[in-house]
């Protein structure tokens, strides 16, 4: 779990780079790092820092927290970082 947490903060850190890069837009940046915020719990369980994951319901709890805040912030960039149709 600990790798698989590591790949994930990799990918949301470069992600959050590369939103940064594109649009550089402050609401934008802020659902970006509600994203990685709520990885955060799960990768510190993974790892063995700060309070560990006691069932695997609350696994799942942080699990949708996590997809739901990924899914608003990429929603949100597809909006603004969409190129408008030329036809």
């Amino acid at each position: 779990m600990a790798t698989e947490c590591d790949r994930a903060r990799a990918s949301a850190d470069f992600a959050r780079f590369r939103v940064q890069l594109v649009s550089g837009a402050p609401d934008l940046m802020t659902l970006a790092d509600s994203a990685y915020g709520a990885l955060e719990p799960i990768r510190s369980a993974a790892f063995g820092e700060g309070e560990p994951i006691k069932d695997l319901d609350e696994l799942r709890k942080h699990e949708t927290s996590f997809e739901a805040a990924v899914k608003e912030f990429l929603q949100a960039a597809r909006a603004q970082l969409r190129v408008p149709d030329s036809s």
